[in-house]
Protein backbone atom coordinates (compact mmCIF):
# COMPACT_ATOMS: atom_id res chain seq x y z
CA UNK A 1 0.00 0.00 0.00
CA UNK A 2 1.22 3.60 -0.83
CA UNK A 3 0.50 7.04 0.93
CA UNK A 4 0.35 10.48 -1.35
CA UNK A 5 0.48 13.80 -1.09
CA UNK A 6 -0.99 16.13 -3.68
CA UNK A 7 0.82 19.83 -3.07
CA UNK A 8 -0.52 22.23 -5.39
CA UNK A 9 -0.16 26.53 -5.85
CA UNK A 10 -2.37 28.99 -7.67
CA UNK A 11 0.48 30.47 -9.69
CA UNK A 12 1.93 30.08 -13.92
CA UNK A 13 2.61 26.29 -12.85
CA UNK A 14 5.72 24.47 -14.24
CA UNK A 15 7.11 25.36 -17.68
CA UNK A 16 7.63 22.25 -19.93
CA UNK A 17 11.55 23.35 -20.32
CA UNK A 18 11.24 23.12 -16.30
CA UNK A 19 9.46 19.30 -16.15
CA UNK A 20 12.02 17.88 -18.78
CA UNK A 21 14.70 19.34 -17.04
CA UNK A 22 14.00 18.25 -13.88
CA UNK A 23 12.65 14.56 -15.49
CA UNK A 24 16.30 14.36 -17.15
CA UNK A 25 17.89 15.18 -13.71
CA UNK A 26 15.68 12.17 -11.77
CA UNK A 27 16.02 9.69 -15.03
CA UNK A 28 19.84 10.04 -14.33
CA UNK A 29 20.01 9.88 -10.54
CA UNK A 30 18.08 6.59 -11.31
CA UNK A 31 20.37 5.53 -13.95
CA UNK A 32 23.43 6.55 -12.56
CA UNK A 33 23.07 6.16 -8.39
CA UNK A 34 24.93 9.42 -8.88
CA UNK A 35 23.76 12.83 -7.64
CA UNK A 36 23.00 15.63 -10.05
CA UNK A 37 24.82 19.35 -10.08
CA UNK A 38 22.27 21.12 -8.16
CA UNK A 39 21.85 24.90 -9.43
CA UNK A 40 19.08 26.74 -7.27
CA UNK A 41 16.36 26.76 -10.21
CA UNK A 42 14.94 23.03 -9.08
CA UNK A 43 17.64 22.01 -6.14
CA UNK A 44 14.72 22.09 -3.44
CA UNK A 45 12.26 19.25 -5.64
CA UNK A 46 15.64 17.53 -6.31
CA UNK A 47 16.05 17.58 -2.83
CA UNK A 48 12.79 16.08 -2.13
CA UNK A 49 13.42 13.28 -4.86
CA UNK A 50 16.30 12.49 -3.82
CA UNK A 51 15.50 11.73 -0.12
CA UNK A 52 12.58 10.07 -1.18
CA UNK A 53 14.35 7.47 -3.32
CA UNK A 54 16.61 7.14 -0.70
CA UNK A 55 13.92 6.98 2.48
CA UNK A 56 11.56 4.10 0.45
CA UNK A 57 14.48 2.42 -1.27
CA UNK A 58 12.77 3.16 -4.91
CA UNK A 59 9.45 2.50 -3.62
CA UNK A 60 8.48 6.25 -3.66
CA UNK A 61 6.32 8.31 -5.40
CA UNK A 62 7.31 11.62 -6.82
CA UNK A 63 5.23 13.26 -9.77
CA UNK A 64 5.47 17.27 -10.79
CA UNK A 65 3.11 18.54 -13.60
CA UNK A 66 0.67 21.25 -13.66
CA UNK A 67 -2.83 21.30 -11.87
CA UNK A 68 -5.95 21.22 -14.61
CA UNK A 69 -7.10 24.60 -13.15
CA UNK A 70 -3.75 25.84 -13.39
CA UNK A 71 -0.62 26.27 -11.09
CA UNK A 72 2.24 23.78 -10.58
CA UNK A 73 1.77 20.04 -9.10
CA UNK A 74 3.95 17.84 -6.97
CA UNK A 75 2.96 14.44 -5.50
CA UNK A 76 4.75 12.76 -3.00
CA UNK A 77 4.63 9.64 -1.24
CA UNK A 78 6.43 6.15 -0.29
CA UNK A 79 5.07 2.69 0.49
CA UNK A 80 4.46 1.64 4.07
CA UNK A 81 3.73 -1.57 5.95
CA UNK A 82 0.55 -2.59 7.07
CA UNK A 83 0.65 -3.35 10.76
CA UNK A 84 0.47 -7.46 10.51
CA UNK A 85 -1.82 -9.67 13.01
CA UNK A 86 -0.60 -12.98 14.96
CA UNK A 87 -1.45 -14.53 12.00
CA UNK A 88 1.09 -12.31 9.71
CA UNK A 89 -2.32 -11.02 7.49
CA UNK A 90 -2.43 -7.77 7.26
Amino acid sequence: MYWEISVTDNGPGFSAKDIEELNKKIEYVNETEMLPSLEINGMGLMNIYIRFKSLYDGKHIFRISNDASGGAMVIIGGEYDLPQDKNGEG
